[in-house]
């Protein structure tokens, strides 16, 4: 059988499917995934990768959805937009995608299309096509919702293509743990973290002798100098061990002697020997730290991450600071209150007793032989 799987044209939503992916190449099914942009770096995982869009340009995106909605694009710089920014900016990326979707799928001739939540051209594809969609959700927003919303958007591409309308989901799998989103209807899946590979430093081998606390952006893309700043100013007032994952590395005077600085190093690697880890928010990275049990800060940014860290908040896996509260006190808890390390635990078995990537791959195989039945 062949399987598109079509991404959103970014790491963070093209990494949480390679697992998938690679449970069904390795059951013998042929697998193409096709995205754009940074994202295409996911062929370093082993997958064949369709570019869709060669001239794509995130920032370029982002400036003209500014220029058409200067308030909603401020609304999304403070975290404030909720959905609507998010539905916006990948609902106009969608239309960006469409024709080298299509030409990919007239060309590979799928038999099962899979997509993420904001990647509803997918969808527009499996309509084409004449097979099942299947929607893939890695968001702690609804992502069935995220989809639909954003296929407002596909009209032109649908019409440029003959198809009435977006395919709906045959089925809907469910990244997110209900216990921080909700029960919503769909197939459970275990998140499995993919992050790349590296060959094993030394000292990862050897047991931290304070707690170890990770500062890490959300994806290898991203570096933020103003967050670990506010963690270098912090840290020689704690007892941990900080590794900071791709700084800025121009920032000015030696560092503290209990702080550690790597390239990209995995963090299905790096958050096993972490006692809590710092980040921005992006639903992979909170993702990857419930499913190691590593308690979170959160200082979020722009788009979806001030509601990611909202849920970490609540659920009682973690905090949520802005760069200028990261003070000894807030990184002392992080690492120091037990509530915090029992809540993330809970929510680790919750994500780990989920069924599987082969689980989910047996239940794929029989929607695509029978989508009535199997739904």
């Amino acid at each position: 059988m062949r399987v598109l799987v079509v991404t959103a044209p970014l790491l963070g939503h093209a990494y949480p499917l390679v697992p998938l992916a690679w449970e069904l190449r390795t059951a013998g099914h042929e697998v193409l995934l096709a995205t754009a942009g940074e994202a295409v770096r996911v062929a370093d995982s082993g997958l064949p990768v369709a570019n869709i869009a060669r001239s794509f340009d995130l920032a370029r995106a982002r400036r003209r959805m500014t220029l058409r909605n200067p308030l909603l694009a401020r609304a999304v710089q403070t975290g404030r937009a909720g959905p609507r920014g998010v539905i916006t900016l990948f609902g106009e990326i969608n239309d960006e995608l469409a024709d080298g979707a299509v030409a990919v799928g007239d060309e590979w001739r799928p038999e099962l299309v899979i997509h993420d939540a904001l990647a509803p051209v997918g969808a527009l594809v499996a309509a084409r096509r004449g097979v099942p969609a299947v929607l893939c959700d890695p968001t702690f927003y609804d992502g069935h919702h995220l989809s639909f919303a954003a296929t407002g958007h596909l009209s032109y591409a649908c019409g440029r293509h003959s198809v009435p309308a977006p395919a709906p989901p045959s089925a809907v799998i469910r990244l997110a743990p209900p216990s921080m989103v909700g029960d919503r209807p769909g197939w459970r899946m275990r998140y499995v973290p993919y992050d790349g590979g590296l060959v094993t430093a030394g000292w990862l081998d050897e047991p931290p002798r304070r707690p170890r606390i990770v500062v890490v952006a959300s994806h290898p893309a991203d570096t933020d100098p103003a967050l670990m700043r506010a963690v270098l100013r912090a840290a020689p007032h704690v007892d941990a061990e900080f590794v900071l994952v791709r700084p800025d590395l121009g920032m000015g005077p030696p560092l503290p002697e209990n702080v550690r600085v790597v390239e990209w190093t995995p963090l299905s690697r790096l958050l096993p020997t972490a006692r809590g880890v710092v980040h921005h928010g992006g639903a992979s990275m909170v993702l990857t730290a419930l499913v190691h049990g590593v308690p979170q800060l959160v200082v979020p940014d722009a788009g979806e991450r001030r509601h990611n860290a909202g849920l970490v908040y609540t659920r009682g896996v973690g905090l949520v600071g802005a760069r200028r509260n990261i003070t000894p006190t807030l990184l002392r808890r992080l690492v120091g209150e037990d509530s915090l390390a029992a809540a993330a635990a809970e929510v680790r078995t919750e994500l780990t007793g989920a069924p599987s990537p082969a689980d989910v791959t047996t239940r794929l195989l029989k929607l695509a032989d029978d989508p009535e039945a199997a739904a």
